[in-house]
This record gives C-alpha cells, structure tokens and sequence, in this order.
C-alpha cells in the first residue's frame, strides 16, 4: 500500500502501567513495541494522527493524560510527535487537517470521552452501525484515509 501522503488513524495499545504516587508511566513496554509500527507508517510518508487510551472509569488511578506516553513514543521510535491535549474539537480537528507526509500529533486520552469508557461500552449496546454515529467517529473518519489499530501487544505486557 502506498502510504505517501495518506492521513492515518493510529490506534495503538499502548495502556501502561502508573505509579501511584507518582501518576508517571512505571513500565514503557507496550509503547516500545508499538514505536515500530509508527515509525513504519512514517518512514513511508504517512501523516499520522494517534489516538489511545490510559486508564478508565474501573481503574481511575492511571487515568492520566497522553502527553508522556507521547513522550516515550517519540523517544523510543525518535522521530517528533506534537502531544494535542484534545481528541475531537477544533483544535485536533485543524491540526490533523494541516498533517504533512511524515508528521505525528497524539491526539489526547480517549478515556476522557464519555463515548469511550467501558461503563459507557458495557451498558450502552451499539450495532456497528449505530457506533458510526458516536461523535469520535462524526469528527474524526471524515480526516482519515486509513485507520491502523495495533493491539496485539496484549498479551506481551511485560515481555
């Protein structure tokens, strides 16, 4: 696939582990391995846009914003990633639209989103199509010309 020019929707599993105290990532594994794919997606010329999750409703302790998982992913794959503390409002919204071939934004922590909680997921049952209708997918898949979602680091959490 030609990935040149393309705008990528990059989903990667990148949930980590939080200090208590601290409220600092304590284990950078699953960010390390995802730090491939997006260099892949780059190095070939696409403009990528990230979203991800930490923390949720069921585990509110590590519900922390995404700007130092953005961090670690830019040290582990070194190339830049500007952090967009927002997922779906205009500012992510022109941001994503002025990407160029070879940037990445990380766009902010989904679990702030009503729409992506698990509560919300467990008690509000959507068809697939209904699911097109969430406001995360109204804003966002316009954007996009192909979305990548890398999660199958699950069971390698702490390979």
């Amino acid at each position: 696939m030609d990935l040149n020019g393309q705008k990528v929707l990059f989903w990667p599993a990148i949930n980590s582990p939080i200090g208590p105290v601290t409220k600092a990532i304590v284990n950078s594994n699953r960010i390390r391995k995802m730090a491939p794919t997006l260099k892949y997606l780059l190095d070939n010329g696409a403009a990528v846009a990230m979203i991800a999750h930490q923390g949720d409703t069921l585990d509110y302790q590590n519900l922390i914003s995404m700007q130092e998982s953005a961090q670690k992913m830019a040290e582990s794959g070194g190339y830049p990633i500007l952090y967009l503390d927002d997922v779906y409002g205009d500012a992510a919204i022109q941001a994503v639209n002025n990407m160029k071939s070879g940037e990445c934004i990380f766009l902010g922590n989904l679990r702030y989103l009503t729409e992506k909680v698990s509560t919300f997921e467990k008690d509000v049952k959507l068809t697939p199509e209904e699911m097109k209708d969430t406001y995360l997918i109204r804003r966002l898949a316009p954007l996009i010309d192909l979305y990548v979602n890398d999660a199958l680091i699950r069971h390698v959490w702490f390979a």
